[in-house]
């Protein structure tokens, strides 16, 4: 009967392996099974969770995503091209001129999971102009 969070430090994505932590304030504290933030804490009050399988339910969460290369005309429409052909939503997008013919921003992405996240990384990494291709923490 504890309330589930998902940590804001390592921002566990569905498909990840996770560990959760009891937390004090009666919630268990989803993290990365590698997060940082899980060294020193009392190992005793770690405990095993898992995924919940429910082929009935689409999953969403969100990734923050930080891409950088040359503009051009079509840039933007073609990046978020490759998020909207993949199937997910941007809860978020601001990108900027950096005035020596350059670009870059962040978009806020909802993926079902970690292979979402990761085709979607490749795909960017192909546009014409984009120079690198991040998640962004």
């Amino acid at each position: 009967d504890l309330a589930v969070v998902l940590s804001s430090c390592c921002k566990p994505k569905f498909g990840q392996p996770i560990v959760g932590y009891v937390a004090r304030g009666k919630q268990i504290r989803v993290h990365k099974t590698d997060c940082k933030n899980l060294q020193g804490l009392e190992s005793e009050r770690l405990v095993h969770v898992e995924w919940k399988k429910d082929s009935s339910r689409q999953y969403r969460y969100q990734a923050d995503i930080s891409v950088s290369g040359r503009d051009r005309e079509g840039f933007l429409r073609d990046v978020t091209s490759v998020i909207s052909d993949a199937g997910c939503n941007i809860a978020g997008i601001a990108f900027e001129r950096d005035g020596a013919g350059g670009v870059f921003g962040k978009l806020a992405v909802e993926v079902s999971g970690y292979d979402d996240l990761e085709k979607i990384l490749h795909r960017l990494e192909e546009v014409f102009g984009v120079d690198k291709v991040e998640v962004s923490r």
